[in-house]
């Protein structure tokens, strides 16, 4: 190892710039002597180690200003201070980093599965559900959204509509369901959260007025409207049931997974569950 380090050499070996060591030096985090001759800053071996000590907590994220202090004045006491309070905030940045990991692995396989089984209905055993009854305003959403992390911090819930099954026995169910103000009637607003991780058995789960969709035989289908123009894919589920021979046994469950805000028309793809009796 060499005892002379110019600066050209210590930033081409650190990765950095030259103007970023001017600018530690400026800050006194370090500071070479320079050459009296010509002026050019000397890096000693030492510097070299200390210059690796500093890449080391800059790649942690400890701020220039925690690392000034350390350099000139700190204790190991203000140090171990330092890094407990860096530490902590990596915990939160990693809290946060697991929630976008889930929502984003969530909605990869939701559209994983759109793109497989779009209108391909399948007849199935359905999941748990733990779901939160809204109303239709941003105030309720947020409110439920923040009991479900609650609930479980890296929580997914899904926006939901529950459609009451006694609705489907009307003679004239199917105009009245593509009028919007009737349509509205006969929809619930929740959210909903698959039940994979025993939430029921939770001890908060009794706090919030938490209410619950039990497993059953169930009508599986991912479709397509057109909000306010064409539901025609909610229609062609209920026949499929009628010509398969079953019978719904309890309300239907639409579980947004996308939207698309299109000029001239808005599309929303929804995940349907509709519980059936066993033959």
């Amino acid at each position: 190892m060499k005892n002379e380090y110019k600066i050209g050499e210590v930033a081409e070996c650190f990765g950095i710039s030259r103007d970023t060591l001017r600018h530690y030096d400026k800050l006194g985090i370090l500071s070479p002597p320079q050459n009296n001759e010509n002026g050019y800053r000397i890096y000693s071996r030492a510097d070299f180690l200390c210059m690796a000590y500093i890449r080391d907590l800059r790649e942690a994220g400890v701020s220039l200003k925690d690392i000034a202090m350390l350099m000139k004045d700190g204790s190991v006491e203000k140090a171990e201070a330092i890094m407990q309070v860096r530490q902590a905030q990596i915990d939160k940045q990693i809290s946060k980093l697991e929630y976008m990991w889930g929502v984003i692995e969530d909605y990869k396989l939701s559209y994983r599965n759109i793109i497989a089984a779009l209108d391909e209905p399948q007849i199935i055993q359905s999941p748990q559900f733990v779901f939160l009854e809204i109303t239709d305003d941003v105030k309720a959403l947020m409110e439920a959204s923040q009991a479900f992390k609650r609930l479980d911090r890296l929580a997914v819930p899904r926006l939901t509509f529950i459609h009451g099954m006694q609705y489907l026995s009307d003679p004239n169910y199917e105009s009245l369901f593509l009028r919007e103000e009737k349509r509205d009637k006969m929809l619930k607003w929740a959210l909903s959260l698959v039940d994979d991780k025993n939430y029921t058995k939770r001890e908060i789960f009794s706090e919030i007025p938490f209410k619950v969709i039990e497993s059953s035989l169930s009508l599986h289908a991912f479709i397509e409207t057109e909000a306010n123009n064409d539901y025609s894919g909610v229609l062609k589920l209920i026949e499929y049931i009628d010509e398969s021979g079953h019978e719904i046994s309890g309300d239907l469950i639409f579980r947004a997974v996308a939207f698309r805000n299109l000029s001239k028309q808005d599309t929303d793809y929804y995940e349907v569950w509709i519980p059936l009796k066993n033959k």
